[in-house]
């Protein structure tokens, strides 16, 4: 039963993992949308630092996946291995958030710009 939870816990874990890198393979094309699109207005801070620093939130995002499933691999305690797959899990979720936050938060501004004129 402990080797079945772990496998659980991993793909589980992975789901999130995943879906992060996907979006931030996409950032370098939403930054050049944007740059077009917004013509110098200012973009919010949180896809300033997404736009800057992606190539580090991807080291972040397999690192602490790689660490989680070490853990998970290694870890002699069930309760162990568990706890820190499911802190890792809300890391990643947290990070998924920021992601999406960064990417379609000028997509508001744009939208709220063509209402205003």
């Amino acid at each position: 039963m402990s080797k079945g939870i772990r496998v659980f816990a991993a793909c589980v874990l992975f789901v999130p993992s995943a879906f992060a890198l996907l979006v931030l393979s996409t950032v370098p094309k939403f930054e050049q949308i944007f740059a077009d699109m917004m013509g110098g207005a200012q973009l919010p801070a949180v896809s300033l630092v997404l736009f800057k620093a992606y190539p580090v939130i991807m080291l972040i995002v397999v690192g602490i996946f790689g660490l989680a499933l070490g853990f998970l691999v290694r870890s002699r305690s069930d309760d162990a291995a568990l706890c820190f797959a499911g802190a890792a899990f809300v890391i990643m979720t947290v990070i998924n958030a920021l992601c999406w936050a960064g990417c379609y938060l000028p997509f508001l501004t744009i939208v709220s710009s063509m209402s205003d004129a």
